[in-house]
């Protein structure tokens, strides 16, 4: 079997099985081992671990003696398309107020993944890999209708274009969610979807204690 493992092949299917999981990131969380050792078993430079080796095949729905040997069928199930596998985006215990402030004095923790499909993610994100996304929880109600308290939150960290939308971030030492409107002159308008909150503006000093986390994607709401 390790003959396998060093081939141009097995570096194929198991490449195709880190794309399926959303990228070397992601696949070290779920099996809890480095970007850099999972590289290293992808391109033969060590020998893969089989019980990593189940877990992963198992979480991207493929079958573990195709992925080791190129041998039968591809899919667990063997009528299941690719881009309907579920990729795994993790979600952590921070709250982006949607109010007055949440202080987040604590390192971020992760609590579980929130299951998205390739299709998705390729089409209404733009996105081949899970790479700076990460699902939060927003509190409070100065973004309603858009966002309830309780919501689920999709960031894409890599996004801090200064384009207007509703951005996470870091004022102080307090986490929000709210809409950004980039301004002439550098200034940035904190602008809430809850017409009860008037909206602030941010200029000169106000900036130096404030940092954007990333733009928000996707929404999830609950009833």
């Amino acid at each position: 079997m390790s003959a396998y493992l060093h081939t141009e092949q097995f570096k194929e299917r198991f490449s195709s099985v880190i794309q399926l999981l959303g990228g070397l990131k992601n696949c070290s969380s779920i099996i809890g081992v480095t970007d850099e050792q999972i590289a290293k078993w992808r391109d033969g430079k060590s020998k893969p671990q089989f019980f990593s080796m189940c877990s992963l095949a198992e979480k991207a729905g493929i079958r573990l003696d195709w992925l080791l040997s190129g041998k039968g069928p591809m899919m667990l199930n063997e009528n299941a398309d690719a881009e309907q596998i579920s990729i795994q985006i993790p979600r952590y215990d921070v709250h982006l107020s949607a109010g007055d402030g949440h202080l987040n004095d604590h390192k971020a923790t992760l609590l579980d993944y929130i299951p998205f499909t390739r299709e998705f993610l390729q089409k209404k994100l733009n996105r081949s890999s899970i790479d700076d996304l990460s699902i939060l929880e927003a509190t409070g109600d100065s973004m309603l209708p858009t966002i309830s308290d309780g919501d689920l939150v999709l960031i894409d960290e890599s996004d801090k274009t200064e384009i207007d939308g509703i951005f996470a971030y870091v004022q102080g030492d307090f986490a929000h969610i709210k809409r950004l409107h980039f301004m002439m002159g550098g200034k940035i308008e904190i602008v809430s979807d809850n017409n009860l909150y008037s909206p602030q503006i941010l200029s000169g000093n106000d900036l130096e204690h404030f940092r954007i986390l990333g733009r928000v994607r996707w929404i999830g709401h609950t009833v």
